[in-house]
């Protein structure tokens, strides 16, 4: 096949996993009220998977590509098959030959998708258009938080063009105002700090990239920080109590008493090695149940949390490695803002969990 044709393959291949991420996301991100909801989102991920299947299988011309596969079945198998592991292995599957600026650009769409549906659903009256409990605005978003944290995707996705297979930095006086809009929106309309924060700190790291690329510190620390983010998580909500250390208190009060909830899950039911059938209770304490590290230890288990936690360091050094500075940029952004809000778990909004997953395969960039 020529060289068009290959192109070809790979654009209509990317648009399918556009459409079937989008019914994906739509059913695990908006509410709809359905009795065939679940199996929708399950059909879904297992066409994303075959069709994965049937894209990779002529592209395994290596050991690393069959070790990779091994891993992922003995993934699967460790996990029991649960919808979670399935989603991960099927998406490690289909993106695996996708290159990464291109797996952004999917996602830009994805998340475009989700939110024209939204608006027009809740306007519509087909979803809920604020949350009953606390009259935020929701747009029929099942967490109050997701739309501002797909805004903040969106507006920083938009910061860049693709230029020789490579995302560069495109700040013009539209983005500009297109940014400070949203940052607003997040604060003002959506209350959302942590979405805003986010945007804010993808800048601050901006004026950085070239420690990060040619520094063995910067790039070290960049390897410790999703480790040292889930076991801080872990410390602090064990070792909270309504007598502890200012600055914790404060930062108990900063995140919405986040620390508190997690605090009473983590002493009141038991870590275990593998998912729990332990359930979120939004009527204890302060609501529902969010930040990607406690949530995968108490809800995933142990050991999940470990291969998610490395596979995100495994990410960021081979991201820097291979000078994907702004994609390793916008990776950290998710695993800093994760520490609050459940972001990096939930592969509808952004590609975290995928990388995750994909920094396991020794040809991961290279394809």
């Amino acid at each position: 096949m020529d060289e068009f044709g290959r192109k070809n393959n790979y654009k209509r291949y990317e648009y399918i996993l556009v459409i079937l991420l989008s019914i994906n996301s739509i059913v695990n991100n908006i509410t709809i009220t359905s009795n065939i909801i679940n199996q929708i989102g399950l059909f879904s991920m297992m066409l994303i998977f075959m069709v994965g299947i049937i894209f990779d299988i002529s592209k395994f011309n290596s050991l690393s590509h069959y070790i990779y596969l091994i891993f992922l079945a003995c993934f699967l198998v460790l996990f029991r098959f649960s919808f979670f592991s399935f989603s991960i292995a099927s998406l490690a599957i289909a993106f695996l030959f996708i290159p990464v600026n291109n797996i952004v650009s999917i996602y830009r769409k994805i998340i475009i998708v989700q939110l024209i549906y939204g608006f027009l659903t809740s306007l519509a009256g087909l979803s809920p258009l604020k949350n009953p409990q606390t009259g935020v605005l929701t747009f029929g978003f099942v967490n109050e938080n997701g739309i501002g944290i797909l805004l903040a995707i969106l507006v920083l996705t938009f910061l860049f063009t693709e230029k020789n297979g490579q995302l560069v930095f495109n700040l013009k006086w539209y983005n500009i105002v297109f940014t400070i809009l949203i940052t607003g929106i997040e604060v003002l309309l959506f209350n959302d700090n942590t979405a805003a924060l986010m945007i804010v700190f993808f800048f601050l790291l901006l004026p950085l990239k070239e420690y990060f690329l040619k520094n063995r510190v910067f790039q070290l620390v960049s390897f410790l920080i999703p480790i040292g983010l889930a076991v801080f998580a872990f410390w602090v909500s064990f070792n909270y109590s309504i007598t502890s250390a200012t600055w914790v208190n404060k930062l108990n009060s900063l995140m919405t008493w986040r620390i508190d909830i997690w605090h009473y899950y983590l002493t009141n039911y038991p870590l275990t090695y593998f998912p729990s059938k332990l359930q979120t209770n939004n009527k204890i304490l302060f609501g529902a149940f969010d930040g990607t590290y406690t949530y995968l230890g108490l809800f995933n288990g142990l050991i999940m949390l470990v291969i998610i936690v490395i596979g995100l360091a495994l990410a960021n050094i081979r991201l820097l490695l291979n000078k994907k500075f702004y994609i390793f940029a916008f990776l950290l952004c998710f695993e800093i803002s994760g520490f609050a809000e459940n972001i990096v778990i939930n592969y509808y909004q952004c590609f975290a969990l995928v990388f995750a997953i994909l920094a396991y395969s020794k040809n991961w960039l290279k394809d």
